[in-house]
């Protein structure tokens, strides 16, 4: 049987350790994969756009999506300045 990967989405830091218990509580249950970004480069619009064009590239998305579509606008506006 194939389970269902959940992909999960870091926070601010980028590294997604927050998740550590909840993913456990998962146990084996589905597959769980964070995305995670550098927490030591700012990344602007452009890197953001990148990142989630290499997220579809990789299969962990069924449709080509857009900064917008995963992040808080608030987080976008700051990122571009």
């Amino acid at each position: 049987m194939t389970l269902p990967t959940l992909v999960l989405l870091p926070g601010m830091d980028g590294t997604g350790e927050m998740f550590a218990p909840f993913v456990s509580a998962l146990g084996r249950s589905c597959n769980t994969l964070c995305v995670r970004y550098p927490g030591d480069v700012a990344l602007g619009y452009a890197e953001l756009e990148a990142l989630v064009r290499y997220g579809y590239e990789q299969g962990l998305t069924r449709s080509q999506l857009s900064p917008e579509e995963l992040f808080a606008p608030e987080s976008l506006t700051w990122s571009e300045g």
